[in-house]
């Protein structure tokens, strides 16, 4: 099961889980250059797609953490 998780405020963050294992996690903050970027990971959730060479609709689950 692909899953991604993001944690949507104070250092906002994505992660790719497939199967039981994490694959990747990455904070918004890499790729904005704010340090403790909040808000909505758009760039990292783009990023971990990239990588992963994967479409938003090939995803199982969006799971949102607070």
């Amino acid at each position: 099961m692909r899953i991604v998780s993001f944690h949507n405020g104070h250092n906002s963050t994505a992660a790719y889980f497939d199967g039981n294992s994490i694959k990747y996690s990455i904070s918004e903050e890499r790729f904005s250059k704010i340090k403790n970027q909040g808000g909505f990971p758009q760039l990292a959730i783009n990023y971990i797609l990239r990588k992963k060479d994967l479409k938003s609709n090939d995803v199982d689950a969006y799971v949102v953490c607070g």
